[in-house]
């Protein structure tokens, strides 16, 4: 394990990122990792502050066998042997082996106790130096204490090595067992007892988010480059982000721009953080049925409120219609953008042909673990599309992400980044009855609000029934908080208890989302869990009825 277990985001030291990144390919059952260990001294001899970039246990056999020390000098490190002094980036820099010894020394004269039977040794790092051989360096240091650019490639392997090496110069010194590492560990996890609310956790991973984001974008060009592209990939992977930012970008070429989804809180939210002139017409965003809708009435403004109400109204008759009406017209989008495909007809494909140019381009993206509706089966054929897959996770923390690989099973396969945030586990919170849910979600939102300080507009309930059917339904409050339903755009009420179901939710997100009335789901699915349990970007919580 290494820890902590992500790079912290206020540590803009590019050489110990490079080095934290390359000790992650540890084998995690074999070796600990610490990463800025700072002490004050508290033993005779022990300097009075130091800090250990890099602590590694070695933990092979189920014993502490070795502690390495590793000391990293980010630049272009030089060692001039004939006036025994070291530059980096060809200016003076204090001796780093005086500066590794020293911390390890001081380390012993802490742990004394621990260094009887463990040999402690040192390294150092130098991520962006190639050393050319050994010469280059004093001759107090063995090669398989210096890790130069292409050492930390391969510092997995190295480690191992120097850990040997250290254990050898030390026949005398067995190890120790695991009780007395753990207690160890335990030292080096004291702190002054200073806890990081969860939503400081919240902000300081939003800022990794908005980096993998950024990442996510790179991809745009790509997608863009082609004419007809189908855009698979699971929940989390910026679909929505894609599809928008593709839109917006067409926008600002000139072209006229349809951007499609089938919910319409996802339409007026999308549409909404676009930011567009409210009278502006070179771009539509909007539902499928609401398109229908605009382009039925221009032609026979009695037929919509005529036909709503026929059982395949919404399925098949608007869209034949829509087909109908569009017959014989003029195309007038130079680029159709469909987010969330998975809830689209095959029908609906076909009849928005008729809005496209011949020459247009057209963009789907889709889930189809997020087949809801099982409204799916195939896009046009009348279209060649390239097939563009998203394989990673950008929007979910890694506990999350493991939590939705659970429930797709083997159906799928999620990756998550190397910089995804840990995050907290899933919280499973188990009830025997309504009564006992509404007091466990009544305690829970009450304290992650009052306690955590996470504001309520950061926390969605998402139900599994009707209002009036859930364990919900006669209660007004939480507390102070009236219980409200998320709004038209996506929005939420910082003074409210918000509440919405997947259907009305879909493609959105929140930083929080308690499932709830998981007993009154009518025809259980992995996709209905799935989709609801990826809309939570750190913090899901899950009432379960055993």
């Amino acid at each position: 394990m290494i820890y902590p277990s992500e790079f912290p985001l206020d540590n803009t030291n590019s050489a110990e990122k490079a080095v934290y990144d390359a000790l992650k390919k540890i084998s995690a059952d074999q070796f600990d990792v610490y990463f800025g260990r700072k002490f004050a001294a508290i033993e005779r001899g022990e300097k009075v502050e130091y800090e250990i970039d890099f602590l590694v246990a070695d933990l092979r056999g189920d014993r502490l066998n070795a502690l390495i020390c590793l000391e990293v000098k980010g630049g272009q490190i030089i060692y001039d042997g004939r006036i025994d002094k070291w530059k980096q980036n060809h200016h003076h820099l204090d001796d780093p082996i005086k500066q590794v010894t020293g911390n390890m020394h001081s380390l012993v004269k802490r742990y004394a106790d621990l260094a009887y039977p463990v040999p402690f040794g040192w390294g150092l790092v130098f991520p962006h130096t190639i050393v050319p051989d050994a010469s280059s360096f004093p001759t107090v240091a063995n090669p398989l204490q210096v890790f130069d650019t292409l050492g930390v490639q391969m510092i997995d392997r190295q480690i191992v090595d120097l850990c040997n090496w250290i254990r050898e110069r030390n026949p005398n010194k067995r190890g120790a067992d695991k009780g007395v590492y753990e207690s160890f560990q335990k030292s080096l996890f004291q702190s002054l007892g200073i806890v990081i609310p969860l939503h400081k956790k919240f902000d300081l991973q939003e800022q990794r988010f908005i980096q993998l984001t950024e990442k996510q974008l790179l991809l745009l060009d790509l997608v863009a480059a082609n004419q007809n592209i189908l855009v698979k990939g699971p929940a989390g992977s910026g679909k929505t982000v894609l599809a928008s930012t593709l839109a917006k970008r067409f926008y600002e070429e000139g072209k006229k721009v349809l951007l499609l989804t089938f919910n319409r809180i996802l339409a007026n939210n999308i549409r909404y953080n676009l930011r567009l002139p409210r009278d502006e017409n070179r771009i539509e965003v909007a539902t499928y049925h609401s398109i229908c809708k605009r382009k039925i009435d221009e032609v026979d403004p009695e037929w919509w409120e005529a036909h709503s109400k026929e059982d395949d109204f919404w399925t098949e008759g608007a869209a034949f219609k829509l087909d109908d009406v569009l017959s014989g017209t003029v195309p007038e989008f130079d680029v159709l953008i469909i987010d969330e495909g998975q809830d689209f007809q095959e029908l609906w494909f076909e009849s928005l042909e008729r809005l496209l140019k011949p020459e247009g381009s057209y963009y789907v993206f889709m889930d189809e673990h997020q087949n809801i509706f099982n409204a799916f089966r195939k896009v046009p054929g009348n279209r060649s599309f390239f097939n563009f897959p998203l394989t990673e996770n950008c929007r979910n923390t890694k506990k999350i992400i493991d939590y939705l690989q659970q429930v797709v099973e083997e159906r799928t396969q999620i990756n998550q980044k190397t910089d995804t945030p840990e995050g907290d586990e899933v919280r499973q919170v188990f009830y025997r009855n309504d009564i006992e849910q509404l007091n466990l979600i009544k305690e829970t939102w009450l304290h992650l609000v009052e306690q955590e300080g996470i504001s309520p507009d950061r926390i969605v309930l998402m139900f599994n029934s009707l209002k009036k059917d859930s364990c919900i339904g006669s209660t007004r409050k939480l507390g102070k908080y009236p219980i409200e339903a998320v709004d038209r755009h996506g929005r939420m009420n910082p003074k409210a208890v918000n509440y919405t179901t997947i259907n009305t939710f879909k493609g959105l997100e929140a930083d929080v989302v308690f499932i709830i009335d998981t007993d009154k789901v009518e025809n259980p699915d992995y996709k209905v869990l799935y989709t609801q349990a990826s809309r939570a970007k750190y913090l899901l919580c899950v009432f379960i009825k055993p």
